[in-house]
């Protein structure tokens, strides 16, 4: 994986939680949201199944961004 990819795409995921074989990963765009599922999931379950040391299903979700649009 290039420099490049790991920071458009890797760096901003966040573990949000790991529940009953679920690992759920916070993404900041539906594009990111569809672009890892379709290219990377497999690569991100692998390393989470080995660094958790048991397999789990992942779940994308795409984190809500404060609105800029709202009065203090």
């Amino acid at each position: 994986m290039t420099r490049a990819t790991y920071d458009a795409w890797i760096r901003q995921i966040l573990l949000l939680s790991v529940e009953e074989g679920r690992a759920t990963l916070g993404v900041r765009s539906p594009a990111a949201k569809a672009w890892l599922e379709n290219r990377l999931a497999r690569v991100l379950q692998r390393t989470l199944d080995r660094r958790l040391d048991t397999p789990v299903e992942l779940a994308f979700v795409v984190l809500e961004s404060p609105s800029t649009d709202e009065e203090p």
